[in-house]
């Protein structure tokens, strides 16, 4: 889905914007290796945080579904103070 916001071009891409981070939270009481290998292999032991990212480069961004959507919706002034779509100057 290509469209031109603020002279940007926009493509959604999950694959790209959607990042989940794993991190386990259960822990065996045994010290042993053994054990924590079979620990960490299970699902339950982990809790999952995503994030939705955006990436500009140059003329284009590149944004996952959920962003594309509160920009489709207007963020009114905020949309035009965000870093991403600040204009970039030359490098002092």
């Amino acid at each position: 889905m290509n469209e031109s916001i603020y002279g940007l071009k926009v493509f959604v891409d999950d694959r790209i914007c959607v990042k989940v981070e794993r991190k386990q939270v259960r822990f065996p009481r045994s010290s042993k290796v053994r054990i924590r290998k079979k620990w960490a292999r299970q699902r339950k032991n982990f809790s999952e945080k995503v994030a939705h990212v955006a990436y500009r480069q140059g003329q284009n961004l590149f944004v996952s579904t959920e962003i594309y959507k509160s920009l489709k919706n207007g963020l009114g002034d905020e949309i035009k103070t965000h870093p991403l779509f600040k204009e970039e100057g030359p490098a002092e």
